[in-house]
């Protein structure tokens, strides 16, 4: 088989097999049945920011039969329209840009606690740095 020939299917393998074991993409869009327990207002603290504590309030609702979501922080008070929401688990995890320029990429995850609260998880520039936080549902 020719050189050439050789690397293109080796090339299409290696692609197939990153594919095959890589983690589905995430979803855009989750049915808004599968969060249903994250449905409202939720009002998150971060106590270990590099800025000091800091609050965040995340906004889950459906539309159109799928899960929608906004968050606001201290540092953005106007709230931001998450494009890329997933379930991973029990976890809903919402993903979206923020920052002066729209540049920092935040994954915020939502794990279920007790009652009407929540952990939260947020990472920012793609793992950059992370800090654990809490939330309870807004009345």
């Amino acid at each position: 088989m020719p050189t050439l020939l050789r690397r293109g299917w080796l090339a299409l393998a290696f692609g197939l097999l990153l594919a095959a074991v890589s983690p589905a993409g995430a979803q855009t869009t989750v049915p808004a049945a599968d969060a249903a327990k994250f449905m409202g207002s939720w009002a998150l603290t971060f106590a270990e920011g590099p800025q000091g504590p800091f609050n965040v309030t995340a906004t889950v609702t459906a539309d159109n039969g799928q899960t929608a979501a906004e968050v606001s922080s201290d540092f953005d008070p106007t709230p931001i329209k998450v494009k890329s929401i997933a379930k991973a688990g029990d976890n809903l995890v919402l993903n979206y840009t923020a920052g002066p320029d729209g540049t920092f990429a935040i994954k915020l995850t939502l794990t279920p606690d007790t009652g009407d609260k929540v952990k939260s998880k947020l990472e920012v520039g793609d793992g950059q740095f992370s800090m654990d936080g809490a939330g309870t549902k807004k009345k």
